[in-house]
């Protein structure tokens, strides 16, 4: 998956801990010391990202979702339409609707969407996104 860029600054001591690791080999570079450093933050804290994704009471509803990359398919929410079904919908990293999934469609198929990073989807689908966060 292609990476974004950050800017963060740190405290002329900070930065010194962080070449001085990096000279004795034990990181490639500041980046990768950086890097490795909030994954084992993220880590930590999966808990509190699983309250957020998987949250007590859905009121029977089901539902999709999860951290990371999550692709829902065509197929997938016209099943949940055509039982007359709604899901909850909880993703953080990116979600990936195929173009040809209409507002319409997934609105019928979805009562409620939180997204917490990237959105790939036609306009209409993020706009029904939008109204359903």
């Amino acid at each position: 998956m292609k990476s974004e860029k950050l800017t963060v600054n740190f405290t002329p001591t900070e930065v010194a801990q962080m070449d001085y690791l990096t000279q004795r080999g034990l990181y490639a570079s500041r980046s990768g010391l950086v890097r490795e450093g909030v994954t084992d933050l993220l880590r930590g804290r999966e808990g509190e990202m699983e309250g957020f994704l998987r949250p007590a009471a859905f009121d029977g509803k089901r539902f999709l979702g999860g951290l990371g990359i999550i692709a829902l398919d065509k197929d997938e929410l016209e099943a949940l339409e055509s039982q007359g079904q709604r899901a909850v919908l909880r993703v953080i990293g990116v979600l990936i609707v195929p173009e040809e999934v209409s507002g319409e469609l997934f609105g019928n198929a979805i009562s409620s969407a939180r997204v917490h990073g990237v959105i790939k989807a036609s306009a209409e689908v993020k706009a029904v996104i939008a109204k359903l966060s």
